[in-house]
């Protein structure tokens, strides 16, 4: 599936019913007449969708048509994130500098804002597109539909050596909000598990039976290795 029609869908969630104190059609408004694209065929499962974000002003198509193929950039998903902004909290996105890129401005309101945002001429990953757009929908405002326990790509628990954990997390990362608080000796390896996993007690109950037999000893003095108290 394009991402710009993973924008499409998301952008129409948005505008969903909810018990918010601000609902999502009253922050949205219709501000555009819909002229429709000539490469959106109103038979089309996204057409509607398409009309949607036109007329509330938060996609107006590439200037030829709306591009339904084309795959989103970071500085569109900043476009996206920083109109939702502007019409849930009533602040202006101001141009910047003319002579800037078309995205400056929106980059710019966002990041005052506190929001990452990555290199805008590169195609958005999923990851950057939610949290983009999370960053700037009160939390109140949608009314969950979903429950979710798992995700089919994530692990509850993964083992990181301290070289590796502090080259993927902190200031320049994709996990810039993420921080060592426990900080282990060189030597030293640890397990983590998602807040709220019922797996830490089975593991910490395997580590105990490999200690008591012998096995994780030995395989400390394989690998010249201290185990930690």
């Amino acid at each position: 599936m394009k991402k710009q029609l993973i924008a499409l869908a998301l952008s129409t969630a948005l505008l969903a019913g909810s018990a918010a104190a601000i609902a999502p059609e009253e922050a949205f408004p219709a501000v555009n007449t819909y002229p429709g694209f000539a490469d959106v065929a109103g038979s089309a499962w996204y057409a509607a969708t398409v009309q949607t974000c036109y007329e509330v002003g938060l996609m107006t198509g590439t200037g030829t048509g709306f591009a339904p193929d084309q795959v989103l950039t970071v500085g569109e998903v900043a476009a996206i994130a920083a109109r939702m902004n502007e019409a849930i909290t009533g602040d202006s996105i101001y141009l910047v500098d003319s002579t800037l890129p078309w995205y400056a401005s929106y980059v710019d309101y966002l990041e005052k804002l506190g929001v990452e945002v990555p290199d805008p001429v590169k195609q958005a990953t999923r990851q950057e597109f939610i949290a983009m757009l999370a960053a700037v929908v009160p939390e109140d405002m949608l009314t969950p539909i979903n429950q979710i326990t798992a995700l089919p790509d994530t692990a509850d628990a993964a083992v990181l050596d301290l070289t590796l954990a502090t080259a993927m997390i902190g200031e320049g990362t994709d996990y810039a909000n993420l921080a060592i608080k426990d900080e282990l000796n060189a030597e030293e390896y640890g397990v983590a598990f998602r807040k709220g996993s019922d797996a830490a007690d089975a593991v910490n109950a395997a580590f105990d039976e490999l200690k008591a037999d012998g096995t994780m000893q030995a395989l400390a003095d394989k690998y010249s290795l201290t185990l930690a108290d």
